[in-house]
């Protein structure tokens, strides 16, 4: 059995191996889960502590360290939750899946994508999560769990995307690509509404841009 050790209340959360760590001088709690865990905790509005671990479980920890509950997945969890504004918790597995948890630990939904989610997801203002797979896509799922669209990458999407406050998504897939969508998710319907056009810009790097229903791509 592994150890998550939480240490004082300070919100600071260290990742070494298969401890946790919240930083300060002295130990709170700790708890053992059942493997090494690669993930970056996240934490809900009421405290409750919500991490991954390679045995293929989502561990929710409540505030003083004991275990809330434990959902299983059919493999590892590197992907690094995140909580949307109804306690929603959403994290992928390297067994394909986007899931989507009530706060008690019940499944909402979950999608399956075409490999591997090492992605941790992001989630924009109007609820949409964004979440890459090893199968070379971008997800934006609605909060239903149903598709919006995919958007096809160069490699495999190990990052997790970031929103900006304009409704641009930067997320690398061994490079870097920059989506604006701001009235392409009003209609959910990517691929049919893109043109693009190609020039250079460098050989190691590619810039993807979409916006206002337009996808302009520079290399």
């Amino acid at each position: 059995m592994k150890k998550i050790i939480a240490i004082m209340i300070i919100s600071i959360f260290l990742l070494s191996s298969s401890t946790v760590y919240a930083a300060d001088v002295s130990e709170k709690w700790k708890i053992n889960i059942g493997d090494i865990t690669d993930c970056s905790p996240a934490i809900g509005a009421d405290g409750t502590i919500y991490i991954g671990g390679r045995d293929t479980y989502l561990y929710s920890i409540n505030p003083n360290g004991s275990l809330k509950w434990k959902f299983k997945t059919g493999n590892i969890v590197h992907s690094s939750p995140a909580i949307g504004p109804d306690g929603t918790i959403y994290f992928g597995s390297l067994d394909k899946y986007i899931y989507a948890l009530n706060p008690n630990g019940d499944l909402k939904w979950k999608y399956e994508t075409g490999n591997s989610v090492e992605s941790s997801p992001a989630i924009g203002s109007d609820g949409t999560i964004y979440v890459g797979s090893d199968d070379r896509y971008l997800y934006a799922i609605n909060p239903n769990g149903s598709l919006k669209w995919k958007f096809e990458t160069s490699g495999s999407v190990e990052s997790a995307p970031a929103i900006a406050s304009n409704g641009t998504i930067y997320v690398g897939a061994g490079i870097i690509f920059t989506l604006s969508i701001q009235t392409v998710l009003k209609s959910g319907n990517l691929k049919q509404q893109v043109q693009s056009t190609l020039r250079p810009l460098s050989v190691k790097m590619e810039l993807f841009t979409l916006e206002v229903g337009i996808v302009t791509f520079m290399l």
